[in-house]
C-alpha cells in the first residue's frame, strides 16, 4: 500500500510538473523563444524543477540567435554543464578565441575537445590536430575520430592566403580580385586611376599645392586597398572556415554532452 501511495504521488508531481511547464514548451517548440525564456522564468521562480527550466531558457536564447543574452545569463552559472552552452555561444558569434581561451585546459578531456574545435574554428588546424592527436580516452575514440576528420576536411578547403592579396594589391584591384570580389576591385582600380590621373594632370599644370594634397589623400587610399585586400581574404577564409565547420556543430554537441564533466 505503501508503495502504491509514493507511486501515486509520483505520478501527480510529474502530471502537474508536466502541466505546468506545457504552455513554456509550446512557446518553444513554436519558436517563440522571447516569450519561452518568460515562462521558464516564472516555473523557477515558483521552484519547478529548475534544472530543466535551465536548460530550456539556455536553448531558447540559442534558438533565438541571442548569444550575447546567453553569455549574461551564464555570467555567473557554476554548473558544468553550462560551459557547453557558453562555448557553443562563443563559437556560434564568431568568438572562437574566447571559446579556445575557457577551453584551454587539456587535462579536462572536454575542455581538450571544444580546445581543438575552437583552433579549428581560427584556421589554427595544426594546434587541434595535435590537441586531438594527443588525447588518449578510449571512451571518446569515435568522436575523436570525427574532431580530426573534420579538422582535416576543413584544412584542405579552398582558402586565400591574405599576404598574396597584399602583395597583389600593389596593383589595385589585383588582391581584391585575387580573393573574388570583383566588384570591389574594380571600384579601386579606378578610383586610384583617377586619383593619380588627376595627380599628374594637376602637377603638370604647376598647381603643386593641389597635387601633393591629392597625392597625399590618393596614398592614404592606396595603402588602404592594400590593407582592405588581406583584411578580405582573411574574413574570406573565417567565412569558409565557419560555414563548414557549422553544418557539424549542433550535432557535435550533442554527443559533447555525453563526456563526463568536472
Amino acid at each position: 500500500m505503501r508503495k502504491l501511495l509514493i507511486l501515486l504521488f509520483l505520478f501527480i508531481t510529474c502530471t502537474a510538473f508536466a502541466a505546468e511547464t506545457a504552455f513554456a514548451d509550446t512557446l518553444f517548440a513554436r519558436g517563440e523563444y522571447y516569450r519561452a525564456i518568460t515562462e521558464y522564468y516564472r516555473l523557477i521562480l515558483a521552484d519547478q524543477d529548475t534544472a530543466y527550466c535551465h536548460a530550456q531558457i539556455c536553448k531558447s536564447y540559442l534558438g533565438g540567435g541571442d548569444y550575447e543574452g546567453l553569455l549574461d545569463y551564464l555570467a555567473h552559472s557554476q554548473d558544468p554543464s553550462d560551459h557547453l552552452y557558453k562555448s557553443l555561444a562563443y563559437l556560434k558569434s564568431d568568438r572562437a578565441d574566447l571559446a579556445a581561451i575557457i577551453n584551454d585546459n587539456p587535462r579536462r578531456e572536454e575542455r581538450a575537445l571544444l580546445f581543438a574545435l575552437s583552433n579549428s574554428y581560427m584556421g589554427r588546424f595544426e594546434i587541434a590536430e595535435q590537441t586531438l592527436v594527443q588525447l588518449d580516452h578510449p571512451e571518446q575514440a569515435a568522436l575523436k575520430e570525427k574532431l580530426l576528420e573534420i579538422n582535416r576536411e576543413t584544412a584542405v578547403l579552398k582558402y586565400r592566403k591574405p599576404l598574396v592579396a597584399g602583395a597583389l594589391a600593389i596593383v589595385p584591384g589585383l588582391g581584391y580580385a585575387y580573393s573574388g570580389a570583383w566588384q570591389t576591385a574594380l571600384s579601386a582600380l579606378v578610383t586610384n586611376a583617377l586619383l593619380f590621373g588627376t595627380v599628374y594632370e594637376l602637377s603638370q599644370n604647376e598647381l603643386y599645392f593641389s597635387s601633393s594634397a591629392l597625392a597625399v589623400a590618393g596614398l592614404g587610399f592606396y595603402m588602404g586597398n592594400i590593407y582592405g585586400s588581406v583584411n578580405h581574404a582573411a574574413k574570406r577564409n573565417q567565412a569558409i572556415r565557419k560555414q563548414n565547420l557549422d553544418k557539424y556543430l549542433d550535432p557535435l554537441f550533442i554527443e559533447l554532452w555525453q563526456v563526463p564533466q568536472e
